[in-house]
């Protein structure tokens, strides 16, 4: 049975699916929303699946907005005059559950707003995929390209506020690559914004990745979520919606 939790999650409640998310925060007037492996119980959508589509209220056309989404969000697209996806739906992101790999995912659909996730576990890049990160205050480009069948580079733009954008690339076999502020890292960055030690990458040979982990700095590390990005959900991940904060953690 699908369901819709708000304001009444208690330790006793017994729950039919094994699989499910809770949402919360500022992003949802701090209310707690459960979403289980078949969608939303309590939907307003009109055509109902496992998927669940978040939106935002779009003064455009706010009928539709909640027509055409399972939940709608305490925000408000700042610019009225711009055309939100779907027809004006204010569609911003959803959250599926891929039966076969049993587990969530969520897909990011705006095309003129960002979703800011705070890496506290990992990010794998794929091969051909632009990613663009935050640390601290330094923004980081990543790319990465097959040279072989056996061989795969990353490409590395970082940009300091007023300077020059520089470049640099490695292959897999000179993983992990340190950065933080230490001369002692393969990517030393000198800014305060940056911890002594920041962040790896480094290189899985059973999935064939790049992947980027935080060390546990203090200014944290962000990854920008743009429209038709995937990022699949594990343990508590924290996001902004530009500036507003949510959360979302996996109930075993």
């Amino acid at each position: 049975m699908n369901d819709l939790v708000v304001n009444i999650k208690t330790q006793e409640e017994k729950y039919e699916n094994a699989s499910k998310l809770l949402i919360t925060g500022e992003l949802f007037f701090d209310k707690e929303i459960i979403v289980q492996t078949n969608g939303l119980k309590n939907s307003m959508r009109k055509q109902k699946d496992d998927h669940v589509y978040f939106g935002i209220k779009c003064k455009l056309n706010a009928s539709s907005c909640f027509v055409y989404n399972d939940i709608v969000v305490n925000y408000f697209y700042p610019i009225e005059e711009e055309e939100s996806i779907e027809t004006n739906t204010g569609r911003v992101f959803e959250i599926f559950y891929n039966k076969t790999s049993k587990d969530y995912s969520l897909k990011f659909l705006h095309p003129n707003l960002i979703l800011y996730y705070k890496i506290n576990n990992f990010v794998y890049f794929n091969t051909g995929k632009e990613y663009y990160l935050l640390l601290g205050n330094v923004f980081m480009t990543i790319n990465v390209i097959k040279n072989s069948p056996i061989e795969k580079t990353i490409l590395i733009q970082i940009e300091i506020e007023n300077t020059k954008p520089k470049n640099y690339s490695f292959n897999q076999s000179q993983t992990p690559i340190k950065i933080g502020r230490a001369n002692t890292n393969d990517l030393q960055i000198l800014t305060q914004s940056i911890s002594k030690r920041h962040g790896l990458i480094e290189f899985s040979t059973n999935l064939q990745n790049f992947y980027y982990r935080d060390l546990g700095s203090t200014n944290s590390s962000t990854l920008l979520i743009k429209e038709g990005d995937n990022l699949k959900i594990k343990g508590i991940m924290n996001f902004k919606l530009e500036d507003t904060p949510f959360r979302i953690q996996e109930i075993p």
